[in-house]
């Protein structure tokens, strides 16, 4: 009994201070990466936070209607302007996705030494993705190498806006169904939050490939300048 609770608190002592080197090595990478990033890397950049930021903006827009309308007493009028802003942002998904798409291909392309930060479980409202991100976040430390977490982060952003796009319309359809149902707007409240927030979490992995690959190209350059 005693050598197994020797064993246990050693584990944990273990963990901890595996995970604390860990991430004192990626801050260190971290610093090196943000100064590595080439024209063309910003470019891909800035298209992918446009889509983030015009998904964003759209819902947030029919949202802020439906609460302003909520507080107003016109339950009905605000089920229909959610409904409108769920089919709004439903339009835009594909785009997003196919970008994901694309991040994953380059992604398998990521052999350099990378800084890869779990996915944050504190920005998810539904317990259903904090139980989410907490998987993924134990996975991440299992993992060795940038590649392997990179890919396991946009994995689970790609899904989280996934899902969360689907329970919002599964949300958004029981406010059509019953305007005045409390639970029912406060799951819209969480999973437009959610939504949000799993498209952020895509555009900071989609920062880490870019810098990856912007890196394996200047070490490339530097190789080829030196053989030369």
């Amino acid at each position: 009994m005693a050598l197994a609770l020797v064993l246990c608190v050693g584990l944990i002592v273990a963990l901890a201070v595996t995970q604390s080197i860990d991430m004192r090595r990626q801050a260190q990478v971290r610093q090196m990466m943000d100064g590595v990033l080439t024209r063309q890397g910003q470019g891909t950049l800035d298209e992918i936070a446009l889509l983030v930021r015009e998904q964003k903006d759209v819902l947030a827009a029919y949202h802020d209607r439906a609460q302003s309308l909520r507080a107003d007493g016109a339950f009905d009028e605000a089920a229909t302007r959610m409904t409108i802003g769920y089919r709004a942002i439903a339009g835009l998904a594909p785009d997003f996705l196919t970008a994901m798409g694309t991040l994953r291909r380059l992604g398998r392309s990521v052999s350099v030494m990378v800084a890869i930060d779990p996915v944050r479980l504190g920005v998810f409202k539904t317990y259903r993705l904090r139980g989410l991100a907490a998987a993924t976040e134990v996975a991440h430390h299992a993992l060795l190498t940038g590649r392997q977490r990179v890919l396991l982060r946009l994995r689970f952003a790609t899904q989280a806006f996934k899902l969360a796009l689907r329970w919002l319309g599964q949300a958004v359809s029981l406010t059509a169904q019953r305007p005045a149902n409390t639970s029912a707007w406060r799951q819209v409240d969480a999973l437009v939050s959610d939504l949000g927030a799993a498209s952020d979490e895509a555009l900071t992995t989609a920062r880490q490939i870019v810098q990856a690959l912007d890196a394996a190209e200047l070490s490339s350059h530097v190789v080829r300048r030196a053989d030369s």
